[in-house]
């Protein structure tokens, strides 16, 4: 902020520091061409702190479209990348899902030879007894 703008914002303070006071309110008495023209001359300042020659405006102007031109370019190519990952992710699980579905036939198809061989154990120990009780005629002793 410049020294004028400075210079008046204070002035404007003092005047309503130093301004008599309402009786019965927080207002105060000031008054107000004073107080109009010291904001006229801060707004002044300000404006004139502010301005900035045509030709340097176009170049700030021609900066900032740049910039923004890159941050698009860059936001595109996040976002291709997030589509891209969400790709990958969906064919690794479509591939999770078709070994655990091969995983769980080979299980199957294990676990059913091992029950085809537990029957025919069964099978054969039930004939083993058989030919016992025939041989030795335990039946007969119960």
């Amino acid at each position: 902020m410049s020294a004028d703008a400075t210079e008046a914002l204070s002035a404007i303070r003092s005047l309503v520091e130093q301004a008599k006071g309402v009786p019965m309110t927080s207002n105060v008495l000031v008054p107000r061409a004073e107080v109009l023209e010291l904001l006229d001359r801060a707004e002044s300042a300000v404006a004139a702190q502010g301005a900035v020659p045509a030709g340097e405006a176009e170049a700030i102007l021609e900066q900032a479209r740049a910039e923004a031109e890159g941050i698009v370019a860059e936001a595109r190519g996040r976002a291709e990348g997030l589509v891209s990952e969400t790709e990958v992710s969906r064919a690794a699980e479509e591939e999770a899902l078709a070994f655990k579905h091969e995983a769980d036939t080979w299980v199957d198809g294990r676990l059913s030879e091992l029950e085809t061989g537990l029957h025919r154990t069964l099978e054969q120990i039930e004939t083993m007894r058989e030919r016992l009780h025939q041989r030795s005629r335990i039946d007969d002793e119960e």
